[in-house]
């Protein structure tokens, strides 16, 4: 018996409107587009939780991040001004989003699966260079 393991990579590429998923069969070198998932206006940012295998989308224009389980929008979150960038906790399985907002509206938006746990307002001045 001969058994073969097949390394799968997958590519998430953020477009104007949506999430284009595709997958890399490293073994065949195969590229496939798996699907296309609709999320909020203008998304900027994307990061994956190794925890619960999600997606999360900041989107932009539209102060909330969508949440993409699959190939489907699970839930869409409020934050707060224009969210463009994540880190993820592997300690407490959190992902902190970084709201950019307008003037002195910074904040760290703190969410858990599809909820938002608390949002860390960011004092010091406008421009992105403060968070």
């Amino acid at each position: 018996m001969v058994l073969t393991k097949l390394m799968v990579s997958l590519v998430f590429i953020v477009s104007i409107a949506s999430v284009i998923i595709a997958a890399n069969l490293q073994s065949s070198f195969a590229d496939s587009r798996v699907d296309t998932v609709r999320v909020g206006s203008g998304p900027a940012g994307l990061a994956f939780n190794p925890s619960n295998n999600d997606i999360y989308v900041a989107n932009f224009n539209d102060d909330t991040v969508s949440v993409i389980s699959g190939t489907s929008v699970v839930g869409t979150i409020r934050v707060g001004g224009n969210p463009y960038e994540f880190a993820f906790n592997p300690s407490n399985n959190y992902m902190y989003e970084a709201d950019r907002g307008l003037g002195f509206d910074h904040a760290v938006s703190v969410i858990s699966g599809t909820s938002l746990v608390d949002t860390i307002p960011i004092y010091g001045g406008a421009g992105s260079d403060y968070i």
